[in-house]
């Protein structure tokens, strides 16, 4: 169902959908860096007994979560938080036409435009970078 909008079309269904920025406008001094670091954190994002929250990922913010000082959230895997939020993101991905599922909680930038992606026309919040 994504597929259709990713950025590499031939590896769509093996690499992931979102590249760190490397433009101008990039937050980024050293992207290729920056992305080795994301993949390092795959290996633990895989692990079941390791949940994995990384800063500006909407999917915690959908939980009932009580962060330091109001709590903790030690009890994580009893709750099943990993499994409720690990495939968050798709809610966000442009899908039929360009409907989603949620609407991002800030505006963002599309991490590559295609011309016949539906993404590109989802809002005019969205950015396109190439």
């Amino acid at each position: 169902m994504f597929t259709a909008c990713h950025p590499v079309q031939s590896e769509s269904r093996t690499t992931p959908f979102f590249q760190c920025a490397s433009g101008p406008a990039s937050f980024y001094a050293d992207p290729p860096t920056a992305m080795r670091s994301i993949r390092a954190l795959t290996e633990f994002d895989a692990d079941p007994n390791i949940l994995t929250l990384i800063a500006h990922d909407p999917g915690p913010n959908y939980l009932p979560m009580n962060f330091f000082p109001n709590g903790t959230i030690n009890d994580w895997q009893e709750k099943g938080w990993k499994d409720a939020i690990y495939w968050y993101f798709l809610n966000e991905l442009p899908f039929d036409e360009g409907k989603v599922v949620k609407q991002p909680l800030i505006d963002g930038k599309i991490p590559y435009a295609r011309p016949n992606c539906p993404a590109d026309r989802t809002s005019q919040a969205f950015t396109k970078t190439v």
